[in-house]
């Protein structure tokens, strides 16, 4: 099987040989949802709303998608570290049938119950309306085949075989923006479109993974559907479970803001669509970095090379600050230009380069949260960095709701911002104390540093 030992070379160039097809991989997810959002676009600011209040939904599934992912990377990358692949092996199939059952089980909840789901939101416009609940309905058949790309991901990254992870994700991709203006437009689908072309994107990556694993490793050849290894099982689910409430509780959150902000107008409601998906030109090439540093971290943990994991999580948090303040600057002076290039509606354009002046300010706080959390996850300690997020996010309720009625619709963008740089910090505090009083870290970073002889 191909995979990447990150317990000896060069730290740098080990690190980036993760992390740069990974932030590809996410500069390519994020190229599509913006080119999704420019044909949307076209639409109308109704279409992306009606998206927006949909893809809520899926933006939930991750949560439960995380429960096979989370942990099945990190028990992987422990494998690789400690050369035991036959342990690779049973966590990868356990974390894959995971994938399987939660994603028919989302995939069917959300189909039968998506006119509830959308009511929920009051949308004060049918038709709005009515798409959201169209786009529901088609995208929900998806849910399982993303649930499974989400699993290889997963362990793919756990392998460092992140090329892979890149180009299969890429095809998908690719698929998806071919598509889009054909049906949206061409076809005059509309928002029917957009959710057909996610679906059948999303089912490409599927089954090349799946041929990349039968054909390059043989993680899978003793793979039976109805075996369950329940300690595998409780393992993995134990990892999983912080992260997977974390992302969760993140959405609810989302989604409770959502419901806020659309009491200002469904125009609010399309620049934080289309703001967030502008945003994640920082959030999404942190959660590569994200999966770099823990995937290092976890098989340098796992090797016991304490010293080499701190070297390389300080290395990393340096490259992805700086980057960081860069994008804050970016954001800010160059706001009302993008939201320009997707929208033809004066008022929305004004609205959505104040949210990215507000917004840009917790960039570098976002960007810490990533770096520690990544390196938290790698020494297994899950607890820490999604309990810090939970306290975060659900402090953005209150927040936006008492400075909504100070300010306005800005008041839910200041709410978000303070929040996440309060998040970077806590995170950013708690690696440092983990790192000092953790006995194995310190206690064998003084053994390499010294070169004291333990045994005599």
């Amino acid at each position: 099987m191909k995979l990447k030992d990150l317990t000896y070379g060069a730290i740098l160039k080990n690190l980036l040989i993760i992390a740069l097809p990974l932030t590809l991989t996410n500069l390519v997810n994020m190229a599509y949802n913006l080119t999704d959002m420019y044909w949307i676009g076209k639409v109308g600011y109704q279409a992306v709303t009606a998206i927006g209040t949909a893809g809520m939904f899926m933006w939930l599934a991750y949560g439960f998608f995380t429960l096979a992912s989370s942990g099945t990377q990190i028990k992987v990358s422990h494998a690789v570290g400690e050369k035991d692949y036959e342990k690779l092996r049973e966590y990868a199939i356990t974390g894959l049938k995971i994938a399987l059952f939660v994603g028919l089980a989302y995939g069917v909840v959300i189909f039968l119950f998506r006119s509830y789901a959308i009511d929920l939101y009051e949308i004060p416009t049918q038709l709005t309306a009515d798409w959201a609940k169209t786009y529901l309905g088609i995208v929900a058949f998806a849910v399982v085949f993303l649930a499974i790309n989400n699993a290889y991901v997963g362990i793919l990254n756990g392998l460092g075989n992140s090329t892979t992870v890149l180009l299969i994700s890429t095809s998908g991709l690719a698929v998806n923006m071919i598509l889009d203006p054909i049906f949206i437009h061409v076809l005059d689908m509309g928002v029917a479109g957009a959710a057909l072309a996610t679906l059948i994107a999303s089912m490409v990556p599927t089954i090349l993974f799946t041929r990349f694993a039968l054909k390059h490793t043989n993680i899978f050849e003793d793979f039976k559907l109805f075996r369950i290894h329940k300690d595998h099982v409780r393992v993995i689910t134990k990892l999983s479970i912080p992260t997977s409430v974390q992302s969760l509780m993140f959405t609810l959150i989302a989604m409770s803001i959502s419901k806020i902000v659309i009491d200002f107008g469904e125009e609010a409601m399309a620049v934080q669509r289309l703001g967030s998906q502008i945003e994640s030109l920082t959030w999404m090439i942190g959660m590569g970095a994200n999966i770099a540093i823990s995937v290092y971290v976890g098989q340098n943990f796992a090797a016991g090379k304490w010293r080499r994991l701190i070297k390389g999580y300080v290395l990393m948090f340096g490259i992805m600050s700086v980057y960081g303040a860069i994008i804050t600057v970016f954001l800010y002076l160059a706001g009302g230009q993008l939201f320009d290039v997707f929208l033809d509606e004066t008022y929305v354009i004004e609205m959505g380069a104040t949210y990215l002046k507000i917004l840009s300010l917790s960039q570098l706080g976002m960007m810490i949260e990533t770096i520690c959390a990544g390196a938290f996850y790698g020494l297994g300690k899950t607890k820490i960095p999604s309990i810090i997020s939970i306290v975060g996010n659900v402090l953005r309720l209150p927040l936006a709701m008492y400075l909504s009625n100070q300010f306005g619709v800005e008041g839910i963008w200041w709410a978000i911002t303070i929040s996440s740089i309060l998040k970077g910090l806590l995170n950013l505090i708690m690696f440092i104390i983990e790192s000092v009083i953790n006995e194995n870290i310190k206690f064998k970073y003084f053994i390499e540093k010294y070169d004291v002889n333990i045994e005599g």
